[in-house]
């Protein structure tokens, strides 16, 4: 079954919660030096770095706040830049959330691990090589069937196979999906770790 549609709700507003806390946290680092914010002073985070460079020169980050463009560079904010693109992916997924209920983005996967030995049945030729097909590792978990593995029907199939069941943010572009529960524990850990961060640099 499909995640009920509270699960879309309750990560809205954490994803929420999370993004503006980084922009007050710049906001509250500006105004501390005396920087009067009028708009666009949240915290920069863009899709590459060089919309980044040019977000920090648009709003004369570096020219009026050297030091905190100094922190901001080496937080490296953009989707392949630092903590693993995760900084991008809850900005992403907040702004999504902003224009669509967030639960689309999140589906039920399938993945299995196995230990599978192909042997030909009786009467078949032993010696002929046999392929075991597998899917790819994840599968979405939607109204038909799944198929884990095929194999040639002269054959049979001895071993273990373990399944693992995961809710996952859908459109999250990674090689291997993000359980849902995880990533929003990464995205706290993360906002957590740059609240450190500030609180050394500028709020001693």
């Amino acid at each position: 079954r499909q995640p009920p549609t509270e699960i879309g709700v309750i990560c809205g507003e954490i994803l929420y919660g999370l993004r503006s806390a980084l922009d007050h946290l710049v906001t509250a680092t500006a105004t501390r030096r005396g920087v009067v914010v009028i708009e666009r002073t949240g915290f920069p985070i863009e899709e590459t770095r060089e919309k980044f460079e040019a977000t920090l020169r648009g709003r004369k980050i570096e020219d009026r706040l050297p030091a905190l463009a100094t922190v901001l560079k080496g937080l490296r904010p953009y989707k392949e830049g630092g903590y693993d693109g995760f900084l991008w992916w809850l900005h992403w997924l907040n702004g999504m959330e902003k224009h669509k209920v967030i639960v689309p983005m999140v589906g039920t996967h399938v993945g299995w691990k196995y230990e599978f030995v192909l042997k030909a049945l009786p009467g078949f030729d032993s010696s002929r090589e046999h392929a075991l097909k597998f899917p790819k590792t994840w599968q979405y978990l939607d109204e038909e069937s799944i198929t884990l593995f095929v194999h040639p029907l002269n054959t049979e199939i001895e071993g273990e196979m373990n399944l693992n069941l995961n809710v996952t943010f859908r459109d999250i572009e990674t090689p291997h999906p993000w359980g849902m529960v995880d990533t929003l524990q990464k995205f706290v850990d993360l906002t957590r770790d740059i609240l450190a961060t500030f609180e050394e640099q500028f709020f001693r």
